[in-house]
């Protein structure tokens, strides 16, 4: 099994619980680490027969950047993960993680969350 790694994909959103998350908005940091079966990809050179990290990027940035707020990190991760195991077939376990890059409490400069998923 072979593994690809997207770090400190960038995004805007409006997720949190307080108001002023959901308000103002916030940077947010995606980080994904994707098990598959890349064999084929190896001997084939053909993108179609790996994993796609510009069309990764496009999905996660839907999710992200589109019209749903989520109040929960947990659930904003869930929905990612869900993509990546349903459109790209070679993936057999992805690990999001999602980091609030600044977090409007006093005293908590960042906070993440990271969750396994396997197919």
């Amino acid at each position: 099994m072979e593994k690809i790694r997207l770090r400190d994909l960038e995004f805007y959103g409006y997720h949190g619980v307080s108001q002023e998350e959901r308000k103002l908005g916030q940077k947010l940091a995606v980080h994904l680490e994707m098990t598959a079966d890349l064999e084929k990809a190896c001997q084939s050179d053909r993108i179609e027969d790996t994993v796609d990290y510009t069309r990764v990027y496009a999905g996660v940035k839907a999710i992200i950047e589109g019209s749903e707020r989520f109040y929960l990190l947990e659930h904003m991760a869930e929905q990612i993960a869900k993509y990546i195991l349903t459109e790209f077939r070679p993936v057999l376990e992805v690990i999001v993680t999602v980091c609030k890059q600044s977090v409007p409490y006093p005293g908590i400069g960042s906070c993440e969350l990271e969750i396994r998923r396997k197919r």
